[in-house]
This record gives C-alpha cells, structure tokens and sequence, in this order.
C-alpha cells in the first residue's frame, strides 16, 4: 500500500464518485479505478458498495478512511517536523 494510493482512495471515499475524485486529482477516471481495484486486491477487501455510478463507503472502506487519514496526518507531521529541523 503506497501513500498516493491512500490519497486516492480518501478523494474517491470524499466525493463518492471516481469521476469527480478523478478530476480533483487530475487523473483519469480509468487510472483511479485501477488504483482503487488494486488497493482492494492487496487489503483482499472491498471498500466500496457500488451503486449504479455512484459508490459508498462500506465498513472496511470506513476503518481503511479512519486510517488513511492517520497515515496522511502522521506523514505530513513528520515531513514538517524534518523540514523545521534543517
């Protein structure tokens, strides 16, 4: 699991859309797919309950968004912490 596959995952569990997650993060829709797909391969989980275009967090999507932002917060501190330190 990579940081930007965290950060793409939290756009799509934002906006509930991969389109609209796509063009916030200025990929392509089809990229953010995969990227998605690939996160739930690796966790062997699915993290959204897809209906029609739209998707939805479902309870592992919840705990994974919980995390994710964890992992995002404690990255960002630590890049800060190092950078205060130079």
């Amino acid at each position: 699991m990579e940081i930007y596959e965290l950060r793409y995952f939290l756009a799509v569990a934002r906006h509930e859309n991969i389109h609209r997650a796509a063009e916030e993060l200025r990929i392509s829709p089809g990229s953010l797919s995969k990227s998605v797909a690939r996160l739930e391969s690796e966790l062997d989980v699915k993290l959204f309950a897809r209906v029609g275009r739209n998707i939805r967090l479902n309870d592992h999507g919840e705990l994974l968004r919980q995390r994710a932002l964890d992992i995002i917060e404690l990255e960002e501190n630590t890049k800060s912490e190092l950078f205060a330190r130079k």
